[in-house]
């Protein structure tokens, strides 16, 4: 490569190319084995295209920033090029000028970025960059090769956490934060939540929560303003900074901080323009049946979708609750997070259950689209259709704290999938399905009515291609032993439970780990290096595989044991690998409530560990034996467990009536 030299546009753009196979630890061995040589070549690559491209007029495109890949190990090691400085100020004195488009403006913005990395300022350039690109329209023609360059090089460059954190954390300052439009506000969030999140070397990292004192001064900020604009920008707000930070937390404790600091801070807020804007408040219909709103963020086949689905399913079964009741979805459509998943929708439709969408209304300015417009619409739908009983499982939305906090409707519940601590003015009562056959229980300080829920039949073991499952399974070593977990990674972020998985797969040579979910995975990896040290290479070359995301029906017939994570467990996706006639281990969290003899539950660290070594030295025969014991036991507890829960919301619901 060193012995190149150019002398056109497209010699240098084939240079390019050639580059962008390259990582910045290939470029670094070749400057410590050549560092004369290199150096020559950089700078005769810096001339060429000086005199052939920008003195022509002419300008790089984005391709241009692969450079970095080659200046970054030069420094300060080379001198500035004094030719460049007419354009560095050009570009630097122009970009974002009134009466610029956003194609002139990233024009400016590659100059400048391109003339800092011809002079080696590497950081710097990376900096401007990530800094200049957050202004722009996320939807903008060019911005989606902008996009797709961050997330395919910025890991090829070893840009790091630090140096993004360093680089956002200036404009989000909040003296230029508010200098800027709305929607230029607005685009240095949606670029790091659509872009930079995905990064992989940043995705889920815990150092994104080190940014949320900023967004909570700017949230702040917006909501004491008041005028609608702000308003309006609040509302978007606080679903960013939920989902930034939500993928990231592990325990009650921060949700409980998340709830104090955003969501009841809000909620005030929102009760007081609401107030101030004169909305209606609801008026129960007399006639007719009682109408329950279930209000989702949208609507896609995962466990909370699946755990509510069974319920409306089994109460729509019940005539008594046929005869009184009618439910009616209202749907946010948060396309931020996803697109709504059409079949899902369809299931719902063929039990009879009408769905109010939202987003037919606003999601036409796509990541722009205005959440306080959303809520509204929402809130005017609900008080037409004299909701009376709003189910709400979101804790933290600005959505839908907004419907809460404008009080629109009677009974106000918060349904909890997890989250025991969402606390905000105006809810009236609280349910949960994580109850084990409690109706009644008291979760971090607040009273839950427990609604037992079993899983339709129809997600716990779908049909599947036996060559699918062949297919999966043969990427991976078939000698193997398979344990794994399917969910999010922040689950298996533990290090009490990675210690003892690598424990276990130790006295288990023959076994392999999948990791599957998206989440943190940097993290995970610093902390088996610190449990493994020598060993780690071979340990996840061999034996540890980070998967991704999954289809968990494919992947709880190739897993052969499912070691539940701990202190967080994994939930309804355990429930439905266990229902596929297979063997998971738990650690239980109240060991009052098990007998230690029960295989498959442990009552402390130790008996996981024992626990673990019995059910995987069992033969075939024997474990047959131990999953139809299991599967028969399921089944009684399961008929029980469904009567249970319709039985219990229907008392409650019956107790919110007497009371509205």
């Amino acid at each position: 490569m060193l012995k190149q030299r150019f002398q056109t546009k497209s010699e240098i753009e084939r240079f390019l190319q050639e580059l962008s196979n390259y990582e910045i630890s290939q470029t670094q061995e070749l400057y410590k084995n050549s560092p004369q040589e290199y150096v020559d070549f950089a700078l005769s690559l810096r001339q060429s295209i000086l005199q052939n491209i920008l003195k022509n007029g002419d300008v790089g495109s984005t391709q241009y920033l692969l450079l970095y890949l080659l200046f970054a190990p030069l420094q300060g090691q080379i001198p500035q090029e004094e030719g460049l400085e007419p354009f560095l100020k050009t570009a630097k004195s122009h970009f974002l000028s009134q009466g610029l488009g956003e194609f002139e403006n990233l024009m400016l913005l590659e100059l400048e970025v391109l003339c800092l990395l011809l002079n080696a300022q590497s950081n710097e350039a990376i900096k401007r960059y990530i800094q200049g690109i957050s202004h722009f329209n996320i939807h903008f023609k060019n911005a989606g090769v902008s996009a797709e360059f961050i997330r395919t090089y910025f890991p090829k460059m070893q840009i790091s956490m630090e140096l993004f954190l360093e680089s956002i954390s200036e404009i989000l300052g909040s003296e230029y934060y508010c200098s800027l439009s709305f929607e230029m506000r607005r685009s240095i969030l949606n670029w790091q939540l659509h872009c930079f999140w995905n990064v992989p070397s940043f995705f889920n990292h815990r150092s994104w929560l080190s940014l949320y004192p900023l967004w909570r001064e700017l949230f702040y900020l917006h909501l004491k303003e008041g005028s609608v604009g702000a308003m309006e920008h609040a509302v978007y707000m606080q679903f960013f900074i939920y989902h930034m930070c939500g993928n990231s937390f592990s325990s009650q404790e921060q949700w409980r901080e998340f709830s104090t600091e955003i969501d009841e801070v809000a909620s005030k807020h929102y009760e007081s323009f609401a107030t101030s804007q004169s909305l209606p408040k609801p008026t129960p219909n007399p006639q007719g049946k009682i109408t329950i709103a279930l209000l989702r963020d949208r609507i896609v086949e995962n466990s909370p979708y699946k755990v509510e689905y069974s319920l409306l399913k089994q109460l729509l079964s019940n005539e008594a609750f046929k005869e009184k009741y009618t439910i009616k979805i209202y749907l946010m459509s948060l396309l931020e997070k996803s697109e709504n998943s059409p079949s899902a929708m369809q299931n719902y439709k063929n039990l009879g259950i009408e769905i109010f969408d939202v987003g037919e209304y606003c999601n036409a300015r796509g990541f722009y689209n205005s959440h306080l417009q959303k809520a509204m619409l929402l809130r005017e739908a609900m008080i037409q259709d004299s909701v009376q009983i709003l189910l709400s499982p979101n804790n933290g939305y600005g959505i839908s704290d907004f419907l809460i906090a404008s009080n629109v409707a009677s009974s106000q519940v918060f349904w909890s999938h997890g989250n025991f601590v969402y606390n905000v003015p105006n809810l009236t009562n609280r349910i949960t399905h994580i109850c084990g056959n409690e109706t009644s229980l008291v979760r971090e300080g607040y009273e839950f009515v427990g609604i037992p829920v079993v899983m339709d039949n129809a997600f716990y073991n779908p049909p599947i291609s036996p060559e699918l499952i062949a297919q999966t399974r043969a990427k991976f070593p078939q000698d193997k032993l398979i344990l794994g977990t399917i969910g999010r990674l922040t689950k298996i972020d533990s290090l009490p439970y990675l210690s003892m998985l690598v424990r276990i797969m130790k006295a288990f040579p023959q076994s392999i780990y999948l990791a599957c979910g998206s989440g943190n995975v940097e993290e995970i990896k610093q902390k088996l290096q610190s449990i493994l040290g020598e060993e780690y290479e071979s340990f996840m070359q061999e034996r540890f595989f980070f998967c991704g995301y999954v289809n968990n029906v494919i992947f709880g017939h190739i897993i052969d044991f499912w070691p539940d994570s701990f202190p967080m467990e994994q939930g309804e996706s355990r429930i439905e690998y266990v229902a596929k006639g297979k063997l998971s281990l738990v650690l239980v969290k109240d060991p009052s409530k098990v007998q230690k003899e029960w295989i498959t539950m442990a009552v402390d660290e130790e008996d996981y560990y024992q626990k673990a070594l019995h059910l995987l030295s069992l033969s075939e025969e024997q474990k047959r034996e131990v999953i139809e014991n299991i599967q028969a036991g399921l089944s009684r507890y399961n008929q029980r467990r469904e009567e249970l829960g319709v039985d219990s919301m229907m008392r409650f619901l019956q107790s919110l009536c007497k009371n509205s």
